[in-house]
């Protein structure tokens, strides 16, 4: 009976396999261990993931389109703010973030007003602790090194705007719609 436990519990024990090692997501302690070296974008959205739905936060979406572009995870707090990721894998690509996404960095900024779009109260940049140094990190934008986790700059709020219930429903539908497109889409139907 107790050998059966034992290895009921073993199995409850949920991980994420990577390429070259296994990443063990069964708590939500802050630096719970992680013995991978080369993470993927996917990889980093599995780890916020569990971090975010431990801090009580609703409705977390990886890769959805939100104000003016593609946020890599989108979250809601159960007060209705929308918080931002953007997850970086390497420097080069965090440069030219701002090159290719000069838009999106000046309407985060304040700099110039949107044309309606939905707006994060919270926007996060979240890499490896090599990536990207707190210093080059604009104003307007926090910083998570994801291993180990730590919030190593708090984002300031920028915008006091809350979700409305058509908003969120419109995210909601969205996402619905691209998961019965990729269950479509796997299943060849």
């Amino acid at each position: 009976m107790m050998e059966q436990q034992l290895q009921l519990n073993t199995e409850k024990r949920k991980i994420v396999r990577g390429v070259d090692s296994i990443v063990p997501l069964k708590t939500c302690g802050i630096n719970s261990p992680v013995l991978k070296r080369n993470y993927s974008e996917f990889d980093i959205q599995k780890l916020l993931y569990i971090k975010l739905k431990c801090r009580n936060r609703k409705c977390i979406i990886p890769n959805i389109w939100v104000g003016c572009g593609e946020a890599d995870l989108m979250c809601l707090s159960s007060s209705n703010y929308m918080y931002e990721y953007e997850i970086k894998l390497n420097h080069q690509d965090f440069v030219r973030d701002f090159k290719d996404k000069v838009y999106k960095h000046k309407y985060l900024s304040g700099n110039i007003e949107g044309h309606g779009e939905l707006k994060p109260s919270y926007f996060y940049y979240v890499c490896s602790s090599e990536i990207i140094k707190i210093e080059e990190v604009p104003s307007y934008a926090g910083l998570i090194y994801f291993y180990p986790y730590s919030i190593v700059k708090e984002a300031p709020k920028i915008s006091k705007r809350k979700i409305t219930l058509e908003e969120k429903n419109r995210i909601m539908r969205g996402c619905y719609y691209r998961m019965w497109n990729m269950m479509l889409k796997e299943n060849k139907l």
